[in-house]
């Protein structure tokens, strides 16, 4: 059994892994080149569906022109009136309730 230096072991796994990755892009190469339809549709189809998301968006500032205000008017508020006698006062309240049930 050889012992190695730590700068041995670390160039062979260096030397190793960029085997490994240089084989792995080599492999990658080959599938694609033998499906070349599979690969232009997946080149294809992101670019389509970019294209069709900026014509929806060239659509949706073409017709909100007219819906959308931009600067709106600026309202001032009516002050509520104080409840003088509360005969004539109606409160209105709500609340959110969340139930969880535990089984």
């Amino acid at each position: 059994m050889t012992n190695f230096s730590p700068k041995e072991t670390e160039e062979k796994t260096c030397s190793t892994i960029n085997k490994q990755t240089r084989l792995m892009i080599w492999k990658n190469y080959l599938v694609f080149r033998r499906n070349l339809k599979i690969t232009g549709f997946q080149i294809a189809v992101p670019i389509l569906i970019c294209i069709i998301l900026v014509l929806l968006n060239a659509l949706v500032k073409m017709y909100s022109d007219d819906v959308i205000i931009i600067d709106p008017p600026i309202n001032d508020l009516v002050q509520v009136e104080r409840c003088l006698y509360p005969s004539d006062c109606i409160t209105i309240g709500y609340a959110l309730t969340i139930v969880i049930y535990i089984f």
